[in-house]
Order: C-alpha cells, then structure tokens, then sequence
C-alpha cells in the first residue's frame, strides 16, 4: 500500500471527526485529488487497466465525482459521460435529474464511474444500469472510489460481476441510515463549501470540464443542499 493514503485519507477525515474548522474545503479537494491521483497511477497501465486515463470515459455522478473528472482533464482526458444524480434520503433510492453522454463511437472506451464515496451502491448500480442500457459492455465498465462500505461493493459485485471495483479504502460498515462508518461526511458538502464563480470558471468551464449551463445545475443542487441543510438545522 503506498504510504501516502492513510496519512490524506485522514487528512479527508478531519472534517467529520474534528471541528469543522479543522479542514478548509481547498485542503479537503487538495487531499482528495492527491488519493484520485495515486489511485489513477496503480490502476492504470498495469494488469488491471492496460490504457492511458486519457483513452477512457470518466463517468461523473454530481456534484461529488467532479473532482474526479477535474483530475481526468488535467491528464487530457476528453469525452465525460455527466450524470446529475441525488440519493433519496428517505428511500436511499438514486434520482436523476441530468444526464449528457459522450458520442456513441466512444461506447467501446472503458468507462470508468467515479463515485469518491461507495455506500450503499444505488447510485453506482443506477449509472451502470443506465451505461448498459445505452451500449456499453459489461467488461468496459470499471468502479473508481476513495473510500468504499462492503455492502456497497458487495452490491455492485453481485449485480454486475464482470465490473471491477477499485477503492483506496474499504471502511467497516454502512450504519442504518445508509452512512459509511467510520466514513467522512458528505464528500460533496466537504469538497464545495465554498464553491463560488471564480471556482466555477477556472476548474469547469476554462478546463472545459462542463458548460455554462451544466455549471448552473450544479451551483443549483448546492443551493438547494444548503438550504435545506440550513432547515434541518433550525429545525432540530
């Protein structure tokens, strides 16, 4: 194991473990790119993914898989298969509300779905189901996450057993509302706290990661998770 991963995976941590003001949310991504970026350099090019990162199609569940596709980019990867995706706090059920694919000569990439937390696998077993449904074979899809629950990849292994799953941490458990434990909190609350325009054009738009108007989707979906945040707050 290299050395690296359990000193940023604690780093990822603080946050949830420590006060807030432990971890600010640029050294939460700084951490979280640094593992995408090991995890990238063990699984590729090797006996695992015998390609370049930048001949593959990165799958991208919002918001939280856009570090993941950040990454990508960086190394000239070109075609992203978006999917604007939210879990159903009551149901656990994943529900879509975008999705933009790659041209259909890219089907016979390997398509790689990034999900940085692996809980219960709803929402990687949907975006499967919805790359198979749209041409992609079985053996062309891959699972990427930085840390995983056994009953999420117990899930995506038995659903799917020709998919691979490659994590850079399997935590103990999911708790009964559908949580990893020990786990880090919400990956994409940590990551984009402080998402604002600058952000936005620089990382998104500049790099040609999304559009204008996937970018306004985005900042919408963290609108709407941090009112509602500010409601259950209140609330309680």
């Amino acid at each position: 194991e290299d050395p690296r991963i359990p000193i940023l995976l604690n780093v990822l941590r603080l946050g949830y473990l420590a006060p807030p003001a432990a971890i600010a949310p640029q050294g939460f991504r700084d951490a979280a790119r640094n593992l995408i970026e090991i995890l990238n350099a063990r699984v590729y090019g090797g006996e695992y993914l015998p390609c370049d990162p930048m001949d593959v199609i990165p799958v991208l569940p919002w918001r939280a898989a856009l570090l993941f596709g950040e990454v990508y980019r960086a190394v000239g990867a070109e075609f992203f298969w978006h999917l604007g995706a939210k879990r159903n706090e009551q149901t656990l059920a994943t529900e879509i509300y975008h999705e933009s694919v790659p041209p259909y000569q890219m089907r016979g990439r390997t398509h790689v779905v990034c999900d940085p937390m692996l809980a219960s696998g709803g929402t990687t077993c949907t975006t499967i189901a919805r790359l198979i449904a749209n041409g992609v074979e079985r053996s062309r899809i891959v699972v990427q996450a930085i840390i995983a629950a056994p009953e999420g990849v117990f899930r995506v292994l038995t659903t799917y057993p020709e998919v691979c799953v490659f994590t850079c941490a399997l935590d103990e458990r999911l708790d009964r509302n559908g949580f990893i434990v020990p786990g880090l909190g919400d990956f994409g609350d940590l990551a984009f706290a402080d998402l604002d325009d600058r952000y936005v054009q620089e990382r998104w738009l500049d790099a040609g990661l999304l559009t204008r108007s996937q970018a306004d989707l985005v900042r919408q979906r963290t609108r709407a998770i941090a009112a509602h945040a500010a409601r259950t707050a209140t609330i309680e």
